[in-house]
């Protein structure tokens, strides 16, 4: 018996030790090299060109390669080859034994690479195809506007989306520049060549553009004059298709395409655009979205069920370029973040700055978003997946209103507000143009440059020191100097503690005493488990409210009223206070309680003029407090609570006289009443 324990322990132990030591699952990653990835991995980036990482490269130039293991276990071996080469070619994988290495294509034509993967849980291989050509042009540069068909390269079977990429600033940059017409070139000279123009490789022969430059004679021009491009295109017709940022800048050298969409290279990934905006201090776009909430979301990888038709559209890049460009989303994307290209379309202008779609669809409560300029397409995927008024009657997994209530909120939609209508709506800052667009892009400056606005989104963040800091800038226009959000006061003292603070803190301060009522769970947080707010239908709806302005993130700022308003009606209603209506009375009154005498609970209301802080006591007949009944914020309005007879610790009371007594900033009053048993 011991001897046969003793062998299942070992072959379980031994079992377990194989699960354990999984199979390495390779990858080969082609690395895209831009100026600051080489000026990372290299020190500077010298005289190196940077790369796209397509799988399509030009003849002679660099392909950085790195090993990966998407499963467990660290790396113990690499070992590079290439199984499969161009008759002629003599090219070699640089290190072959490196996690690292680079490969420079010799010819053109097909390489297939092999690496193979070596962890403490075994040895695995893959492979992937490189295909190296030479550039060839767009085909519709001609001498003045282009336009029309110049020579038959990539035009010639993709003419009319040619056609409308001609109208865009990729298109145009480098004859506008040269020929002096484009206003934003203040400071052109031939170092911007390199991104301005198509394959441009000074360490490798690849009909680039500065092959073409080289072989026609063209230098750059010393003055800039409206006829430069048009001397450059007389010089060399085929030097002009290469004199704009074109086709093969995103898809790689075309000489092997013919056709074949394996012998040319699409892709979403931002490493595309990187190898032109990620240049630091200049060209800094990429470093700016590097820090951003879609830069460095991992949780496509983490979670794999957001790449799923369902989620892809807002989770993943590849997911939300099908939404945006009106195709169905179906089955499980690969990962890809959102990025450069799942926004921007670089082949149209028809939008501003090539976003691909600026209209934003309905909230789920029905509310028809208004235009919302460019902020529009944020809005498709920063709202809530839920119908509060619906939603909130039974429980449901996951219960919440899923995320990003950005949209909702900002528009006064789609939260629980305990039968209030007169706060459907109200807002704070739709008379924006660009709404989330016009803060969230701003440009930030001095210690916060790169670090806040433009394309990191982000309002608040630490600056260049470390300092928390708020983007306010454009805050400023509309409410005069300031240095944090929280220098715009609340109007009043919402969460009772005695003093009129920012509204991000008055916000605080009300979720905070919103989450003292609510259940925790055995973290802490509010609770969104079954067991404990199934059964309580204010339950429901308050953890509902409090999630919709936690997930919101701006504690007041995209939309202070419609916040206040939520919050305080939330907690009014946890502690027994109900609206009775929401016209606005003449004065303050305290109405005397019904039924009075009264056993074991009675009704009180009160109306407000103004919003208050409101406090209602109730003491016995010497003057002992027996029970705090209320101590909230409320607006404008009548109410009514309810008082069951019992004291602060939940016990009854005895029959007798008592006072209530309600005070607020402005008002005091009290009256008597009869508990009678």
């Amino acid at each position: 018996m011991g001897k046969a324990f003793t062998y299942c322990t070992m072959a379980c132990l031994m079992f377990a030790g194989v699960a354990l030591s999984q199979t390495p699952s390779p990858k080969i990653e082609i690395m895209g090299m831009s100026q600051y990835e080489l000026a990372q991995h290299y020190g500077s980036q010298g005289t190196r060109t940077t790369t796209s990482g397509l799988n399509t490269v030009g003849k002679g130039s660099i392909v950085y390669l790195n090993a990966e293991n998407l499963g467990s276990g660290a790396i113990t071996s690499v070992t590079w080859e290439i199984l499969s080469k161009p008759s002629g070619s003599a090219t070699v994988i640089d290190s072959s034994d490196r996690v690292f290495t680079t490969m420079r294509p010799d010819t053109t034509g097909q390489y297939i690479i092999k690496l193979t993967l070596g962890t403490s849980g075994g040895t695995a291989s893959v492979t992937d195809t490189i295909t190296s050509a030479v550039y060839e042009g767009v085909g519709l540069m001609g001498g003045g506007s282009p336009g029309s068909l110049q020579d038959p390269k990539c035009g010639l079977c993709h003419l009319p989306m040619v056609q409308e990429w001609v109208n865009t600033p990729h298109a145009t940059i480098f004859q506008g520049a040269i020929n002096g017409t484009d206003p934003r070139q203040t400071h052109y000279s031939a170092s911007c060549i390199g991104c301005h123009t198509t394959g441009y490789d000074k360490n490798a022969s690849n009909g680039g553009f500065d092959d073409a430059a080289a072989a026609s004679g063209w230098v750059f021009p010393s003055t800039f004059v409206d006829t430069n491009f048009t001397h450059l295109y007389n010089t060399s017709h085929q030097l002009a298709q290469l004199a704009t940022i074109g086709c093969e800048n995103c898809h790689g050298p075309g000489s092997e395409h013919n056709g074949d969409p394996k012998a040319i290279s699409k892709s979403l990934d931002v490493k595309v655009c990187a190898q032109c905006h990620d240049a630091p201090t200049h060209h800094s776009i990429v470093r700016e979205y590097a820090i951003s909430g879609h830069g460095m979301n991992a949780v496509q990888e983490e979670d794999a069920g957001v790449n799923g038709a369902s989620c892809a559209k807002c989770h993943n890049g590849t997911g939300f370029y099908l939404y945006a460009t009106g195709q169905k989303i179906s089955g499980t994307q690969s990962v890809m973040p959102i990025g450069c290209a799942s926004c921007h379309d670089p082949h149209s202008e028809t939008n501003a700055h090539q976003l691909r779609k600026v209209t934003a669809d309905t909230l789920m409560n029905g509310f028809a978003i208004p235009d919302a300029g460019t902020g529009g397409l944020c809005m498709n995927c920063h709202k809530s997946r839920r119908t509060a008024d619906t939603y909130t009657k039974k429980w449901a997994s996951h219960y919440s209103p899923h995320y990003g209530t950005q949209t909702d909120m900002f528009y006064g939609q789609n939260a629980v507000q305990f039968g209030d209508k007169s706060i459907t709506g109200v807002t704070t800052h739709t008379q924006l143009t660009d709404a989330c667009v016009t803060c969230h892009m701003s440009a930030a400056s001095g210690n916060v440059a790169y670090l806040l606005g433009s394309h990191t989104w982000k309002m608040s963040g630490p600056d260049s020191t470390g300092k928390m800091t708020d983007n306010v800038t454009v805050c400023e226009s509309c409410h005069g100097p300031m240095s944090s959000f929280d220098d715009i006061k609340a109007p009043e003292d919402y969460d009772g503690n005695g003093k009129v603070e920012g509204v991000q803190t008055e916000v605080k301060g009300l979720l905070t005493k919103l989450a003292a009522i609510l259940p925790k769970d055995t973290t802490g947080a509010v609770s969104t488990d079954s067991a404990a707010i199934a059964g309580n239908p204010n339950y429901l709806k308050a953890v509902y409210d409090y999630y919709y302005v936690v997930n919101d993130g701006s504690y007041g700022v995209h939309n202070a009223k419609y916040t206040f308003g939520i919050l305080t009606r939330a907690l009014g209603t946890l502690t027994g206070v109900e609206v009775i209506t929401n016209k606005v009375p003449t004065a303050f009154t305290l109405n005397q309680n019904y039924p009075n005498p009264f056993n074991p609970t009675t009704t009180i209301s009160f109306s407000l003029p103004k919003s208050e802080n409101v406090r209602i006591m109730i003491y016995n007949s010497i003057g002992q407090l027996v029970k705090t009944l209320v101590d909230n914020h409320f607006s404008a309005g009548a109410y009514k609570v309810t008082w069951d007879g019992r004291n602060a610790s939940g016990s009854s009371v005895s029959s007798g006289v008592y006072f209530y007594k309600l005070t607020s900033k402005d008002f005091s009053q009290s009256r008597k009443m009869l508990l009678m048993k």
